[in-house]
């Protein structure tokens, strides 16, 4: 880290404090996200650069989705390349929703304009690494594309068992994502696509997932740092 970041942290720090207490940095992060959600985002800017530049992976994070934040004519940080950046040291560092978030943003990145095909194999690869990590909204888009085919091969049976683990991390009584696994696995029993071995293999080899996956998130929303 270079003394100019050091010295821009530290007086981040210090200009955001609390009382007696400086902020913690995940509090700082949220902060810009809140600052992001509100669109005010010189205020997100402003906090998350030098937390981003000092190796906070959260702040990198939000800091790659601040540059991607749409419309480009309303956020004069719009930057392909600096949002695939940050998004790309994030990820680099293990953030599976760093992971989610790029294979979000990038079916819309320049580079694929016109080739929908390519857009989708990114998205596919990037979903199959933050899934492998926990993330339970890539989970079930990961199930969803093996469900639909086309991408990769149809398989029902890793379909089912994507939206079983995504299913795992939600609360089903509250959290509303939760009902998108939930359905798709009603839907493929609906239609006859899978029937009841197949059902049972799936939870089975979710099961056994969990188990080779002791690091993998286990809750919904995985935390913020």
């Amino acid at each position: 880290m270079s003394l100019f970041y050091k010295i821009s942290l530290g007086l981040l720090m210090i200009a955001l404090c609390s009382g007696v207490h400086a902020r913690s940095e995940a509090e700082l992060v949220q902060q810009g996200l809140d600052y992001i959600n509100k669109r005010e985002l010189e205020k997100a800017f402003n906090i998350l650069k030098p937390l981003a530049e000092a190796g906070n992976i959260a702040a990198q994070h939000r800091l790659g989705t601040l540059y991607l934040t749409k419309p480009p004519e309303r956020n004069k940080y719009f930057n392909w390349d600096k949002g695939v950046y940050w998004y790309t040291k994030a990820i680099d560092q293990g953030n599976a929703a760093a992971q989610f978030g790029l294979a979000i943003a990038i079916f819309r990145h320049p580079k694929f304009k016109g080739d929908t095909k390519a857009a989708l194999r990114a998205r596919f690869k990037l979903h199959k690494k933050a899934a492998h990590r926990g993330h339970a909204l890539a989970q079930t888009e990961l199930g969803q594309m093996y469900m639909s085919g086309g991408i990769t091969d149809r398989d029902v049976v890793t379909a089912y068992m994507w939206f079983e683990l995504s299913n795992y991390r939600f609360d089903t009584g509250s959290d509303s994502w939760a009902q998108f696994g939930n359905l798709y696995q009603e839907t493929l029993i609906k239609d006859k696509d899978i029937n009841g071995r197949q059902i049972d293999q799936a939870i089975k080899r979710a099961q056994q997932w969990e188990k080779d996956h002791p690091d993998a998130y286990k809750s919904w929303p995985i935390p913020i740092s």
